[in-house]
């Protein structure tokens, strides 16, 4: 069974009882206990390119727990729908993080914008490609994003994150 661990937040956690349930279905998901792998507070307010949580992680899962309702402009998050099944993405040459994948390099065209009422989880594994748009409305985009990996494997906060090593990857 999951155990709830503290994260940081810009607001409390909505209830310690939705922290361990968002868990407990992680923990089924993955088949094997889980430990928190992540999490961001709740006003999320940042545009990300299109890009993967991480390449390295196969078993790990998130999810964006909704505390408003998103619209398109409100920035929804858009996804590639089947992209987590495409293998390693290649990376965007101009990003000097080498976080973010090359949009050329995608379906774009294909995108879906989840637009979700206040109160929706979405789920999703570390490989789908995904983006954040930007919020041009006056509306909060309020939403827990904790992720999940097995218990025992080494948390990637443990690395130091050094964007020259993404080159060996595809």
């Amino acid at each position: 069974r999951f155990r709830y661990a503290p994260m940081m937040v810009e607001r409390p956690p909505v209830s310690l009882a939705l922290a361990a349930a968002l868990g407990d279905v992680a923990t089924a998901v993955l088949g094997a206990p889980v430990v928190p792998g992540r999490a961001k507070g709740t006003e999320y307010t940042g545009v990300t390119g299109w890009h993967r949580d991480t390449e390295l992680a196969a078993r790990s899962i998130g999810c964006l727990a909704y505390l408003e309702p998103l619209t398109a402009r409100s920035g929804a998050l858009r996804v590639l729908p089947g992209s987590h099944r495409d293998g390693p993405v290649r990376r965007d040459p101009n990003d000097p993080t080498r976080f973010l994948t090359d949009p050329t390099a995608l379906a774009v065209d294909t995108a879906r914008t989840l637009e979700v009422p206040a109160g929706t989880v979405v789920w999703f594994g570390a490989f789908l490609v995904h983006c954040s748009s930007p919020n041009t409305s006056a509306q909060h985009r309020r939403a827990l994003l904790p992720s999940w990996q097995p218990a025992g494997r080494a948390r990637l906060q443990t690395f130091p994150y050094d964007f020259t090593r993404v080159e060996e990857l595809p």
